[in-house]
């Protein structure tokens, strides 16, 4: 018999009765512990078994007495604004409150706008007339060109009281005088053509544009405007030329102090050509010293140079009056110059 079957039959001994076995003789029964061999390999798992059928769940428990309040938790963040209601109904008014206490005066406000200005007022009743004054006067006299107080000419006003009652502004009765000059008057060329022209002259545009041309050739008249001293019926120097102004030679001498003093008896010197010299010749005129047409001797208006015309005319070799109209007349065939003006 081996030792397990006697352990398991002594076993079976013990339970039938109080039989025990104490553990000296357990130790007696399974002899010394051999040594343990080696781990022998793992198996295979197992499949998985079925699970089992849910039991029946059993009936609640009694609740719990409650626990202690635990602390408060932290605030939580406040959440967005909803949006904003309808407004209500107006309520009604409610009565008028007391009258409270007149507050202090405040502070005078800024003047305001002057007003509208208002209707004039009824005239007053007329004065009674006060005593005759004296009168006063003025005299004016003009001055010739080269007066002491104005060397251009102009005109001497003087003003004074009539005292003694007679209409006249008396020496003695002068109380102020002024001076009223002339401008300084422009220097206006006048000039006898070195060329010499037939009655053909082409009208007074044609002769014009002779004396243009004779300027020309002076660079010392460029941008000058010039018309010719000739008339006819229908153009005459008086009433086309301007009339400002001195007259002077090439040269700056001086021929007449204005256009009165040109046409008056005598110029103050002889009239040289465009270049400044002198020479005495006859020129084709038509016209008087007062620049006037003479009447007819204008070979046909200008536009003819043969015999059967004639024309006036002037000369530089003297200053009086025949200047202009020399008490001559020739053929229109003739070559004579031209007297040009500066305009």
């Amino acid at each position: 018999m081996s030792a397990t079957a006697s352990l398991m039959g002594c076993s079976s001994l013990a339970g039938e009765g109080d039989v025990s076995i104490s553990d000296a003789g357990l130790a007696a029964f399974k002899g010394e512990k051999g040594d343990k061999g080696d781990t022998g390999e793992t198996g295979a798992t197992g499949a998985t078994g079925a699970t089992g059928a849910t039991g029946i769940t059993g009936p609640t428990g009694a609740t719990g007495d409650t626990g202690a309040a635990g602390p408060a938790g932290a605030q939580g963040e406040t959440g967005a604004q909803g949006a904003q209601g309808e407004t209500g109904a107006q309520g009604a008014t409610g009565a008028t409150g007391a009258t409270g206490a007149t507050g202090a005066n405040g502070a005078t406000g800024a003047q305001g706008e002057t007003g509208a200005t208002g209707a004039t007022g009824a005239t007053g009743a007329q004065g009674g007339t006060g005593a005759a004054g004296a009168t006063s006067l003025m005299k004016v006299t003009t001055l010739p060109y080269g007066d002491a107080h104005c060397p251009t000419g102009g005109f001497q006003i003087d003003a004074g009281v009539d005292t003694d009652g007679n209409g006249t502004l008396d020496p003695a009765e002068i109380q102020q005088t002024q001076h009223v000059c002339n401008a300084v008057a422009r220097k206006r060329v006048m000039f006898a053509t070195a060329d010499r022209f037939t009655g053909d002259l082409g009208g007074i545009a044609g002769a014009d544009a002779k004396c243009q041309a004779e300027a020309a050739s002076n660079n010392a008249l460029d941008g000058k405007t010039f018309k010719a001293w000739i008339s006819t019926a229908a153009s005459e120097p008086e009433a086309a030329f301007t009339t400002d102004g001195q007259f002077v030679t090439v040269g700056g001498k001086q021929i007449a102090e204005s256009w009165s003093d040109l046409r008056d008896t005598a110029l103050a010197a002889k009239v040289t050509d465009q270049m400044g010299i002198y020479a005495p010749t006859l020129l084709w005129t038509a016209t008087d010293e007062i620049g006037f047409w003479l009447g007819g001797e204008d070979c046909n208006g200008w536009t003819d140079g043969t015999a059967g015309f004639s024309g006036a005319v002037g000369s530089t070799s003297t200053v009086q009056w025949a200047w202009s109209y020399y008490n001559q007349s020739e053929t229109c065939d003739t070559a004579r110059a031209l007297y040009c003006v500066e305009q």
